[in-house]
């Protein structure tokens, strides 16, 4: 594989490598991640090989599937054939943004879970040096929580990546945005508090016990394989970063700010388990 060009983007330290004989397309690339371009090459990089191919839309679903150490991915806009273990993926797909950008959600969510981390539905700011992520579903809260931080680093709006480097769990700037219209900052920080957004909560913040945390973040990870062996790794994650990692519910709504929030916790945290706890029987 020699193709004309090439392009490296490194997300949460987690480095890819984009090659394209499409010129035009492979400018789009390079607009779109400039970001989070990095030089650098190493033989841990994800070597991804595009391939212009039309598609039919027949289905509207994507279907992953692992056989013999690899990944198969089929949507109606590309398939992916993904092999971990040599480091190297074939895309066919549609050459268009979106469809590469869905694509590369996919990917990183795989790596991710590799790299002692995951993709979280999640607001990710940076306020006083301290990560924070603002966890929940669609249309929770989670870009109004973005558009609100005006004098905070927001990371995302929609997918934050949070992963374990030394011995810190850490939130990172992804490009796979939401509605957000403001700039993405590409930094990272140690990971402070794991907040839910809930609407309907009275008070401004309210502690969550380790289970229903691990619960909470379970429901809005993004991910789509199915292997038990890979969800264990997965639930051994969560279960690791709540150790040390408190949770909290928050209605954005009930303060004036997001750092106002913030602040009401740091105030009036409370680190004893409210009622579950993972201390036992383990």
């Amino acid at each position: 594989m020699d193709p004309s060009y090439s392009f490296n983007i490194s997300i949460a330290g987690i480095c890819v490598s984009f090659h394209c004989a499409n010129k035009i397309f492979f400018q789009i690339l390079k607009n779109k991640y400039a970001s989070f371009e990095n030089a650098a090459t190493n033989k841990e990089i994800i070597v991804i090989e595009i391939l212009e191919r039309p598609f039919d839309k027949n289905f509207d679903e994507i279907i992953l599937e692992e056989k013999e150490g690899c990944y198969f991915l089929r949507s109606e806009d590309f398939n992916a054939e993904i092999c971990l273990n040599t480091k190297k993926v074939k895309l066919e797909s549609r050459l268009e943004i979106t469809v590469f950008n869905t694509f590369l959600r996919i990917l990183y969510s795989l790596l991710a879970v590799q790299h002692r981390g995951f993709l979280l539905h999640a607001a990710g700011l940076i306020y006083n040096k301290q990560g924070y992520v603002f966890s929940g579903p669609s249309s929770s809260g989670k870009t109004t929580t973005a558009r609100r931080a005006t004098n905070l680093s927001v990371l995302n709006d929609e997918l934050t990546l949070i992963r374990k480097i030394g011995n810190d769990y850490r939130v990172h700037a992804t490009p796979f945005t939401g509605e957000y219209e403001g700039s993405i900052s590409v930094k990272s920080a140690p990971l402070q508090y794991l907040l839910f957004l809930n609407k309907e909560l009275q008070t401004g913040h309210q502690p969550v016990d380790k289970l229903t945390v691990i619960v909470k973040l379970m429901e809005n990870i993004f991910f789509f394989d199915k292997n038990l062996s890979v969800n264990q790794l997965l639930l051994d994650n969560c279960r690791e970063l709540t150790e040390n990692t408190p949770g909290f519910e928050v209605n954005i709504f009930a303060s004036n700010s997001i750092e106002e929030v913030i602040d009401g916790i740091g105030k009036n945290k409370i680190f004893s388990e409210p009622q579950n706890s993972l201390a036992t029987n383990r």
